[in-house]
C-alpha cells in the first residue's frame, strides 16, 4: 500500500512538473520572449532606483508629469526582489504585435519580507518596446498594509439611544 502511495505521488509530481514547463517552453518564443525580457528590465529600473528611466519604459497616464511619478516612487515602500525571485510563472498572450496580456508572479520586497503578487498587465508595444501602464507601476508599488481607523458608532456613546 505505501509502495502504491509512493508511486502514486511520484506520477502527480512528474505531471505537474510537466505542465509546469509548458507555459514556460512557449514563453522562450518571440514575442513572448520579448514580452518577458521589457516586464524584466522595467523591474530592474524600478529596483535599482531610476524612476526617470522607468518613467521612460511605461505608458503615461492622465496628467502626472515625470517629476510627480519619480517622487511618488522614491517614497513608495515596496521595490521587486532581484535574481530568480522577480518574476515567476510568466504567461504571456499575444493579441497583436502590438498588444498582449501578461500574468505573472512577482516578488516584492516589503519591510524585512518578501511578498509575492499574481497579476495580470495590459503591455503595449512602442518603437522597440513593451511597455506597462504607468497606472500598474503605481499600483504595484503602493503598500499592501492600509492604515485602519476604529470607528465607534453614535449609540456606543449613549447618544442615540432611547
Amino acid at each position: 500500500m505505501v509502495k502504491l502511495v509512493m508511486v502514486v505521488l511520484a506520477c502527480i509530481v512528474g505531471v505537474t512538473g510537466m505542465v509546469r514547463e509548458l507555459p514556460a517552453a512557449s514563453a522562450d518564443s518571440g514575442v513572448e520572449a520579448e514580452v518577458k525580457r521589457d516586464l524584466e528590465s522595467i523591474l530592474d529600473l524600478w529596483r535599482d532606483g531610476r524612476y526617470a528611466d522607468l518613467y521612460e519604459q511605461v505608458i503615461p497616464g492622465g496628467k502626472q508629469s515625470k517629476e510627480t511619478f519619480v517622487r511618488k516612487m522614491q517614497i513608495a515602500t515596496r521595490r521587486p526582489t532581484c535574481c530568480w525571485d522577480k518574476v515567476q510563472e510568466v504567461r504571456v498572450t499575444v493579441k497583436n504585435q502590438t498588444t498582449a496580456t501578461v500574468r505573472a508572479k512577482l516578488g516584492f520586497e516589503e519591510g524585512v519580507g518578501t511578498e509575492y503578487l499574481t497579476r495580470t498587465f495590459k503591455v503595449v508595444k512602442q518603437g522597440d518596446v513593451w511597455r506597462l501602464s504607468q497606472a500598474d507601476i503605481t499600483s504595484l508599488a503602493a503598500s499592501s498594509k492600509r492604515k485602519r481607523y476604529w470607528h465607534k458608532n453614535r449609540s456606543d456613546h449613549g447618544e442615540n439611544t432611547r
